[in-house]
């Protein structure tokens, strides 16, 4: 499945007091581990005059949902459609395409997310959602205009994804590089959730690399950074720094920080520009303990396995590179020459 799937059908629900009401509907109620959770989002029209509305896209102002793990923290599975702009806030898309919907008509919208980790997930889909805008950095002085005329909720719904055949309840990240392998576990029961569910979901599913969809996104990309006693940085597909998947996600970094999502040697954490929310598809891995990075950038998983090939790499010959002439660009490219989720027992 690539992208969202929409459609037009006709509903009998019965009208409500809202002028829109949504569901969510699970494709199925377990998922075995390195499957996909989908679900469907209905928006109908109950009341009584057509409406002109965006279509429920994945966007931040439009589709999201709220996941929460057992009995872990909710986190929230949005992407926000735009880009940073100099002065450092978010210039976010307008411009979707809009769907007219008379009495009784609905459109609909599939979201995916990895099966990332054995457990039961509670999926709460949002349509139009409208936050508190003062409380989202960069936002304080122009908070966006809503981009629908109305919002809803849907109701809870909950899918349940099961251990492999094999059983093996969680997944790793492998990363195999011109300088060897590194294994990494990602964070799935804390609040770097939704993090880890989106770099997963690169690796699983994909996205645009320059304008053309890649599968196994990381396959072929390189680490363009790379620091002795710091760390190194890759994941852009246009490999100098600036690139990304088209979209970014949302910062997940808790006040007080839990002290499992500091970045000691070896932490797996999003890479981003100025604004907290401008994260994408790079990230770096530290190859020293950096507490000074904590508070500031997402934490999402650690190196289990192949610490030395992360060392190895920040240690390489290197170059200047962008506007401060800092030396960290590789002179022979270390690439990832493959990126896979593999299945293990905790």
């Amino acid at each position: 499945m690539r992208g969202l799937i929409f459609g037009l059908t006709l509903l009998t629900s019965v009208a409500s007091a809202q002028s829109v009401t949504l569901t969510c509907e699970p494709k199925a109620a377990s998922v075995e581990l390195g499957g996909r959770v989908e679900v469907t989002l209905v928006l109908t029209n109950t009341g009584d005059a057509s409406l002109e509305l965006p279509i429920l896209e994945d966007d931040r102002r439009l589709c999201s949902l709220d996941l929460q793990l057992d009995d872990g923290p909710t986190v929230v599975w949005e992407k926000i459609r735009g880009e940073l702009r100099n002065d450092g806030f978010l210039a976010l898309k307008d411009d979707f395409p809009k769907v007219t919907l008379k009495p009784g008509e609905s459109t609909s919208a599939v979201m995916a997310f990895p099966a990332l980790a054995v457990g039961t997930y509670t999926i709460t889909g949002h349509y139009g959602r409208n936050r508190d805008w003062s409380e989202v950095p960069g936002f304080a002085a122009e908070p966006p205009p809503p981009l629908a005329p109305v919002s809803a909720q849907a109701d809870p719904v909950k899918v349940t994804v099961t251990p492999d055949a094999e059983g093996n309840d969680a997944l790793a990240v492998r990363i195999v590089t011109t300088h060897g392998p590194m294994r990494a576990e990602l964070f799935t029961d804390g609040p770097t959730l939704g993090t880890a569910l989106h770099f997963a979901d690169l690796i699983q599913y994909g996205a645009y690399k320059q304008g053309v969809f890649s599968p196994n996104f990381y396959d072929g990309l390189i680490f363009h950074r790379a620091m002795p006693g710091f760390m190194i940085q890759g994941g852009d597909p246009k490999r100098d720094g600036s690139g990304g998947p088209g979209y970014m996600i949302p910062a997940e970094i808790p006040d007080p920080l839990p002290e499992g999502l500091t970045h000691t040697q070896g932490t797996l954490s999003m890479a981003r520009s100025g604004h907290p929310d401008s994260a994408g598809s790079q990230f770096y891995v530290t190859v020293a303990d950096r507490k000074d990075l904590d508070g500031r950038y997402t934490a999402f998983g650690r190196l289990t396995h192949g610490l030395d090939v992360a060392v190895t790499i920040s240690q390489v010959e290197r170059v200047e590179q962008g506007p401060k002439n800092e030396k960290s660009r590789p002179v022979e490219p270390v690439v990832m020459d493959s990126v896979r989720l593999v299945p293990f027992k905790k």
